[in-house]
């Protein structure tokens, strides 16, 4: 996920703020659902296998970023006002605080740690990064050169920060308050994601087709090889953790297939729809155990739910939205039933 993958696929998760006489989802839910363009929001309820989708509710249409957190425990909402900060229990109820970030500061994009307690904010404008665990500092990024195309932060104490810059898909940047490494030799890095709350970082190389792993980011250990997927279609691979750092979840989606070409019928074509591959499975980090899947679906993402490893592959309502549990011996899909105009 480009700074615009940041944006689209983690921060545009949803966006939850405080509305007049309604400030919970009435209920345990296993995540959020954004409809950007009608400006709401809708929860899913229940259990995989036994999900629901909820009605909508307005978040406005100020918004310039929607973003939840990894598990759907915290919430971001940026508009001209400001940038808010909300916690969202178990059961439905949001508390909005401010965030704390300069009044000149716009985010353009920001990052989630894997459990959530640390976000990164971007500023491509300023060249600046603001991260807020326990407090809210600033990382100088000066020596990055170019603007930041993916972003991501670790649980860590003191947060560590990944990712690439802008006209450079062949290295990775590792950086905190004090230091800072460089890692080449990718052909082109397509995600990059911290796992559980360790300073370990997995890179998806999309060029490579492969997922590699880098132990201890300052360790100045080289990326070890965790799966090869060269026997797949060349396309952008991406991968989202697990809360307990046991697993990654792996999707790679194409771009549209040529039509397949009828040899009896010179020039005729076989099926002249075109449709996108794709490629998802589980990656088990202790021994490389991979465990590929096939899905009557076309997922378009890894949006982490509650839950260790539950994640949401599909977006749109109006079709099942399909759900992906890695958390079991077989990792499982289910889906939820279309939202009825």
């Amino acid at each position: 996920m480009h700074v615009r993958r940041v944006v689209v696929l983690f921060c545009l998760s949803v966006v939850i703020t405080r509305l007049p006489g309604a400030d919970n989802f009435y209920g345990p839910i296993l995540g959020i659902i954004p409809d950007l363009p009608s400006g709401t929001i809708r929860p899913i309820r229940g259990i995989p296998g036994a999900a629901t989708v909820g009605p909508a509710v307005s978040v406005g249409e100020n918004a310039s970023i929607m973003a939840v957190s990894p598990r759907q425990t915290v919430a971001v909402t940026t508009s001209g006002s400001g940038t808010l900060i909300a916690s969202l229990s178990q059961d439905g109820p949001l508390s909005n605080a401010e965030s704390g970030l300069p009044p000149g500061f716009v985010p353009t994009a920001l990052a989630f740690s894997p459990s959530g307690s640390a976000i990164a904010f971007y500023d491509g404008a300023a060249r600046n990064i603001w991260v807020k665990r326990d407090t809210l500092h600033t990382v100088d990024i000066t020596r990055l050169g170019n603007p930041v195309q993916l972003l991501a932060v670790s649980d860590r104490s003191d947060p560590l920060i990944a990712g690439t810059v802008r006209g450079d898909a062949h290295t990775v940047f590792l950086l905190d308050n004090s230091n800072y490494r460089l890692v080449s030799g990718f052909e082109e890095v397509s995600d990059v994601a911290f796992i559980g709350a360790t300073g370990d970082v997995a890179i998806a190389d999309q060029g490579a087709r492969k997922v590699l792993v880098i132990h201890d980011g300052f360790s100045g250990s080289a990326p070890m090889p965790a799966l090869d997927l060269s026997s797949t279609v060349n396309a952008p691979i991406h991968i989202s953790g697990s809360a307990d750092g046991r697993l990654l979840a792996v999707l790679s989606i194409s771009g549209l297939e040529a039509p397949v070409m009828d040899q009896s019928f010179p020039g005729a074509a076989r099926n002249p729809a075109v449709h996108r591959r794709r490629s998802i499975g589980v990656l088990r980090l202790s021994d490389g155990a991979w465990k590929p899947m096939e899905c009557n679906c076309t997922p378009e993402r890894l949006v982490p739910l509650r839950g260790n490893a539950l994640f949401r592959l599909t977006q749109n309502i109006d079709r099942p939205v399909w759900l992906l549990d890695a958390d079991s011996e077989t990792p499982q899909l289910s889906f939820i039933p279309a939202v009825q105009p």
